[in-house]
């Protein structure tokens, strides 16, 4: 009995099993048998996303099949063609060694890597290499609300959310709780601009430097919407980051400073373990 693609997802693969209980080897799951190699449905099941329709399941699940099909081919009738198989060998395990070297590596510098930097040593390498983070792009501080056009409490809004007091931020709170769709304050963050830009339906992305130098305010109306935006403080690209706005870079150029010292300590003494136990022998200079 031959087993439509289509019918193997639509229940995680189940139907496949009930379909193929009329023969061996349609019950042990094998969709495709190529000489002693075999793609089963387990295999088919481990490398397909999750989430998909299932027109999409189908397609890709085919797809799968006929790629493990063409390779297998492809591979026997190459062995075939290419004869001499010696180069084909040697490349092989070369990469095989290369992974597993990089999967060893990758491991241990995870493990070693895993635990946070302290806030002192971050303000500390800010200190010493500010000129490192620049803003590639302008940052903003401010608030952010998307609210229907026909909301009660629009004006009074629009009277609040440029304020500065705490008492009008409170209230401007209160009052987005029950009207707005979107309600974004970000005075206290730095936030770069096309994540503002993003939620606007009208394109500031031009020159948005030169928006921000003259332009604090920002309203517009679309689809039944009024979109609310007011800019606080903002640094424009090219300028220094403040420490704050600077710390996610800081981690991760001390992240990746801290693995590559760990990987080249770690290639050191295994070198150096190795040669004292005699499993590695030098005959060249090694050192610059």
């Amino acid at each position: 009995m031959r087993l439509s693609v289509k019918h193997i997802f639509p229940f995680l693969l189940a139907a496949f099993f009930t379909a193929c209980t009329n023969s061996a080897r349609e019950g042990a799951g094998i969709l495709v048998k190529m000489g002693e190699r075999e793609l089963t449905i387990g295999e088919l099941r481990a490398n397909m996303p999750q989430g998909l329709s299932q027109a999409d399941s189908t397609r890709i699940a085919r797809a799968y099949i006929r790629s493990w099909i063409d390779t297998k081919l492809m591979s026997e009738y190459g062995a075939e063609a290419i004869g001499d198989m010696a180069e084909i060998d040697r490349l092989t395990e070369q990469y095989r060694n290369q992974l597993i070297a990089y999967e060893y590596r990758r491991r241990i510098i995870a493990a070693e890597t895993s635990n946070a930097f302290s806030p002192d040593s971050l303000k500390a390498f800010y200190d010493a290499n500010a000129g490192m983070f620049v803003a590639r792009q302008p940052l903003v501080r401010g608030i952010y609300i998307k609210i229907p056009e026909d909301a009660s409490n629009l004006k009074t809004i629009k009277k609040l959310y440029k304020s500065n007091k705490l008492d009008d931020i409170d209230r401007l709170e209160k009052e987005c709780l029950d009207a707005a769709v979107h309600y974004d304050y970000f005075k206290d963050r730095w936030v770069e601009w096309d994540q503002i830009d993003s939620r606007i339906p009208v394109d500031l992305s031009v020159n948005p430097d030169g928006l921000l130098r003259v332009k604090k305010e920002y309203e517009t109306v679309s689809d039944g919407f009024v979109y609310l935006l007011y800019i606080s403080d903002y640094i424009p690209t090219g300028r220094t980051l403040p420490f704050e706005a600077a710390s996610d870079q800081i981690v991760q150029e001390l992240t990746f400073r801290r693995q590559a010292d760990l990987d080249r300590e770690m290639r050191r003494q295994l070198l150096k373990e190795a040669s004292e136990k005699g499993t590695v022998e030098i005959f060249c200079d090694l050192d610059s």
